[in-house]
């Protein structure tokens, strides 16, 4: 796979934009803070951005911007994003992560319940919608995945494009 700084009609190159996309406690936060220190350490300027100052990215300052969210690729135009990225883990693994947080039997349940209630049931209707929508698809876990599929060192500053 490949992924270009995309140009305007001025020729003039603009930044990729990222999307990181997946349910509750899928590892968004990290995978994206692992992307962000992988792409700086080959020399990349990138910026984490959020739903609001998404829509303000107009300058070319960074090389890369990334935005995650459970929902990104339906709440924003799909060609918002240069590459769209899904991250797919086992609803037991994500269960399991977000009752780890818990410190009493008290707010286990309080999880449980709202699992059961609210977040399984948007999951299902919004959050697993989003996975045909992506270009990349990463099942479990992200982190030797993100070693393998992507060699950042590979990026061309003389032709402006990563290659897979």
């Amino acid at each position: 796979m490949e992924v270009s700084l995309k140009t305007d009609d001025s020729m003039a190159v603009r930044p990729v934009i990222v999307g990181v996309c997946g349910g509750v406690a899928a590892g968004k936060n990290l995978f994206t803070r692992s992307l962000l220190s992988r792409l700086r350490s080959r020399g990349r300027s990138v910026e984490e951005v959020d739903m609001i100052t998404a829509n303000t990215i107009k300058d070319n300052q960074m090389d890369c911007y990334v935005m995650r969210g459970m929902t990104l690729f339906t709440d924003q135009p799909r060609n918002f994003f240069d590459l769209k990225i899904f991250l797919d883990v086992d609803a037991d693994i994500r269960l399991t992560r977000i009752l780890s947080t818990a410190t009493t039997f008290d707010e286990m349940r309080r999880i449980l319940t709202r699992y059961q209630s609210l977040t399984r049931p948007y999951h299902i209707q919004a959050v697993l919608k989003q996975r045909p929508l992506a270009d990349i698809c990463f099942n479990g876990s992200f982190q030797e995945s993100l070693r393998r599929r992507f060699d950042f060192s590979s990026y061309s500053a003389a032709n402006e494009e990563w290659e897979e």
